[in-house]
């Protein structure tokens, strides 16, 4: 792979990187979020206002600072343009991974001291709001500072422990709000990385998820199956059970909708016997009105109402941790 290539995809693992750290810090307000759009990044929220951030990489951000300066005045220049055409902008945002956003000439210590540093414009020393205004100026631009932040995310190394400790760290404190939910966070990194943000290789124009997109794999892993004790399975046909059931797990279409009827359903169910024979009986009675969900995935009729049984199973049993989930994201 050439050194361009190399190049891109670095700065598209930053970007996404980026989009997760800052998303995060804003999940509760967040309604969708956007990448490659008119911003490298694009967070709608609940109020209808704009979240806008650019997002610039320097593969070296220790050792090269030839182009910091470069980068900062194009993203400027971005985040203005855009501003114009949304009157309703929470914040835009400049984000970077070099501890030194303003050139290596620039005293900057705030954003030296290897952790991720977040700062408004007003916040910043006089002399760096100097900078940004002479650019501002220089430029003819129309940026409104008092919406402005400069980031920093420390995001460098081969190594995934060394390049993501600080988007872990943030993701690690999103699900520590989840009570009853224990989540690897380096396996959700690598699901909303790979699967759900579309990194690398599979990388596509623009990418807009909501947040019912980005919580859902959490769902999934607390739902996940490996327990067929309850149900009468032949021993032949579990590895393609297992295997239906994690692919329409994932694309279920309804998503929260499909898991809010079952929990909603289940509550209001009546039985005069203890939980083992609710849930039989529940499964007996109503089965058939959760079929509607499934009709996309083209699931064998077969498999069907086993496969659903075991769904369905699943949620009702972890439905206290899917409510924790939705809190933690107010959803």
């Amino acid at each position: 792979m050439g050194k361009a290539a190399t190049s891109v995809l670095f700065g598209f693992d930053f970007q996404v990187n980026a989009a997760i750290f800052i998303m995060l810090k804003n999940i509760k307000e967040m309604k969708s979020i956007r990448l490659e759009g008119e911003e490298d990044i694009d967070i709608e929220l609940s109020d209808d206002s704009k979240i806008l951030a650019q997002a610039k990489a320097i593969e070296k951000p220790y050792d090269d600072f030839s182009n910091v300066t470069t980068k900062l005045k194009e993203a400027l220049a971005s985040l203005s343009d855009t501003q114009k055409k949304h009157p309703n902008i929470r914040n835009l945002i400049y984000v970077t991974n070099t501890p030194k956003p303003f050139g290596e000439r620039v005293k900057s210590r705030n954003f030296e001291s290897g952790v991720p540093t977040v700062l408004d414009y007003d916040e910043l020393p006089g002399d760096l709001q100097k900078k940004v205004t002479k650019i501002i100026s220089d430029n003819h631009l129309t940026l409104d500072t008092s919406k402005l932040t400069i980031q920093t995310l420390p995001f460098y190394s081969k190594h995934d422990d060394e390049r993501y400790k600080f988007v872990y760290d943030e993701i690690k404190r999103f699900i520590y709000r989840i009570q009853r939910c224990k989540v690897p966070e380096d396996e959700l990194h690598r699901v909303w990385v790979s699967e759900i943000f579309k990194s690398g290789t599979k990388r596509e124009k623009e990418i807009k998820l909501t947040k019912e997109d980005i919580i859902w794999p959490i769902v999934v892993m607390v739902i996940k199956n490996d327990d067929y004790s309850d149900f009468e399975i032949d021993v032949a046909n579990e590895d393609v059970i297992t295997e239906m059931y994690a692919k329409t797990i994932r694309n279920c279409t309804e998503r929260f909708e499909f898991v809010t009827k079952v929990t909603s359903s289940y509550s209001l169910y009546k039985c005069a016997g203890g939980e083992k024979l609710k849930f039989k009986e529940f499964i007996n009675e109503k089965l058939p009105e959760f079929y509607e969900y499934f009709e996309e995935d083209s699931i064998d009729t077969e498999y069907r109402d086993s496969l659903l049984k075991i769904i369905i199973r699943n949620i009702v049993f972890e439905q206290k941790k899917i409510k924790d989930i939705k809190a933690a994201a107010n959803l």
